[in-house]
């Protein structure tokens, strides 16, 4: 999979988020162990760059299709002779599977045990689908730590963009969504429901940026 990084047709996918990245670092200052979370792997850009940055005392939770996680364990571990603590949840690609089931396995597990508190950083880039990401995102504002943050990758985006430039996606997208879906910004429907207004949480926002920071306050 890394091996695709910088690659021709890759090209769009090949860096790392800045935002994440950033925010990422400071983390990692402030706290001597962290616990971070990736939900939407693309190619491995942004996973290798936080491998670069945590350490064996650290935890790394990653989310995506099944043969996608396998493939980045298996590059990370010929990359690197050691690294933090991985966790691995691979989801089908069954219509109403999803992230959200195994965020909501991790959430029930912490529950139990009388802790929801888990995450220090979470970037979510994952299928940018309104109820996918609608139940995803309450059950993320559960598991975050006090001063905890959520970085929601590119907030604005629209299947009818993607459907625009692309036959092939316009065919798959049209047997999913409806047309008035299709045109939605369906992440930026979950900030207005979940976390624009929500007192417990902070946003930052940068215009040169695609992703957003929503922080829990202290």
């Amino acid at each position: 999979m890394i091996e695709k990084i910088g690659k021709k047709y890759y090209e769009n996918i090949s860096n790392p988020d800045n935002v994440f990245v950033s925010e990422l670092i400071k983390t990692k200052q402030q706290l001597n162990k962290i616990c971070v979370a990736e939900i939407g792997i693309g190619i491995g850009a942004t996973s290798k760059e936080i491998y670069n940055i945590l350490d064996d005392e650290d935890e790394y939770y990653i989310f995506d299709y099944d043969e996608k996680i396998k493939e980045l364990k298996y590059d990370l571990e010929y990359l690197y002779d050691s690294g933090p603590k991985l966790h691995l949840y691979g989801n089908s690609k069954l219509t109403h599977d999803s992230y959200a089931w195994s965020l909501y396995n991790i959430w029930e597990k912490c529950f139990n045990r009388g802790n929801t508190n888990l995450f220090d950083l979470v970037f979510l880039d994952g299928a940018h689908d309104f109820v996918i990401d609608y139940v995803s995102c309450s059950i993320l504002m559960k598991l975050l730590n006090q001063n905890g943050a959520i970085i929601i990758d590119n907030p604005d985006l629209k299947y009818m963009d993607i459907c625009n430039k692309s036959v092939n996606h316009s065919i798959k997208f049209r047997t999913i969504y409806s047309d008035y879906q299709l045109q939605c910004s369906q992440l930026n429907m979950v900030i207005k429901l979940l976390l624009s207004d929500n007192e417990s949480f902070e946003i930052k926002s940068s215009k040169n940026e695609t992703s957003v920071i929503f922080r829990r306050k202290l």
